[in-house]
């Protein structure tokens, strides 16, 4: 008698841990659990290749997106066994949970597909915490991927930040492997900017090696006329009046890119007649690539009055600490 007591006892233990288990939790964390263990899930999806099939619940959906919504709430409501072809079930599994616990964990394996399910079933809370994730790796040599990446979702805030970074520091992001093989939409931009801490020859340099990059990818001779039809309209956003004369009759005139009629304009502009072909205006440089290369180029100084002056082509910069070509403030009070 003493051992079904204790028999009871043990089962009556074991009810309430499972008990615990199950509704002992926060309000994400037993919705989670119904999930994992398919409790009354009242609606199927059969997901990618495999179909296979992955159980939810239609009020939490619904709650958390507005396509989810519109599914089954709309004029021609699905009701189960829906099809999800363009999704692999581990990423539609992850994405579940993403929606029922707003535990969200990006990271650079699956920040893209994690983007793409969350814009298709228009999850914001998904698509910021991804975006916010890109925005990370901004300041690094991944920066071209997170400018592709910003295209290809329409996340202007990343566009403009990655962009901005390539700006100020394209020899870093642009001249690898990686850099030669960006889309063109990325070209675009970057050939656009009128801030750019290149000099032109080194764009127009960059622009050829791409163009011979994407030929090559194409099974296509690198020739002049290949490049020049890959290219399009990009050809005209590089400013070749500004390209060193030198580096341009030697490797662009000769290589078949431009026209007879285009080469004679450009060699025009060299000598001041307005180009209307090809832009002639300058870009202009961050303010730290400014400081950095006149430290460079200039090294005469003095100190005058408790501070150090520099002498440069546009007369004398100020500064309170003596100039390097390594260390410099990011702002010089002028005198």
């Amino acid at each position: 008698m003493s051992l079904d007591r204790k028999a009871l006892r043990d089962i009556a233990k074991m009810k309430t841990n499972a008990e615990r288990e199950r509704y002992g939790k926060t309000l994400s964390g037993c919705a989670l659990y119904m999930l994992k263990n398919r409790l009354m899930c009242d609606v199927s999806f059969k997901v990618g290749p495999e179909q296979r099939v992955i159980g939810a619940h239609r009020f939490i959906l619904a709650t958390r997106s507005p396509v989810f919504y519109t599914m089954f709430e709309g004029s021609i409501p699905e009701t189960d066994n829906i099809v999800i072809s363009d999704v692999d079930a581990d990423t539609f599994n992850f994405f579940l949970r993403w929606i029922y616990s707003d535990n969200i964990e990006v990271s650079s394996e699956n920040v893209r597909k994690m983007l793409y399910i969350s814009e298709k079933y228009l999850f914001y809370g998904g698509k910021d915490a991804c975006e916010n994730f890109l925005k990370k790796s901004v300041s690094t040599s991944d920066s071209v991927g997170a400018l592709q990446t910003s295209i290809d979702f329409h996340l202007l805030d990343l566009q403009s930040a990655s962009l901005k970074y390539i700006q100020q520091n394209p020899s870093k992001c642009l001249d690898n492997e990686k850099g030669f093989n960006i889309a063109k939409e990325c070209m675009e931009l970057i050939l656009e900017s009128e801030e750019f801490n290149w000099t032109e020859t080194q764009l127009c340099k960059f622009a050829m090696k791409w163009a011979n990059n994407k030929c090559k990818s194409l099974n296509k001779d690198p020739s002049g006329e290949n490049k020049r039809e890959l290219l399009e309209s990009l050809l005209y956003l590089i400013r070749f009046p500004l390209v060193d004369k030198h580096y341009f009759t030697n490797e662009i005139t000769s290589d078949g890119l431009l026209s007879d009629s285009e080469i004679i304009n450009i060699y025009q502009a060299y000598f001041g007649k307005d180009n209307k072909t090809f832009l002639t205006k300058e870009r202009s440089k961050h303010e730290e690539y400014e400081i950095k290369t006149t430290l460079a180029a200039h090294t005469k100084h003095r100190q005058q009055d408790g501070r150090y002056s520099l002498e440069t082509r546009s007369g004398l910069v100020y500064c309170n600490r003596k100039p390097s070509p390594t260390r410099w403030p990011n702002r010089w009070p002028n005198s």
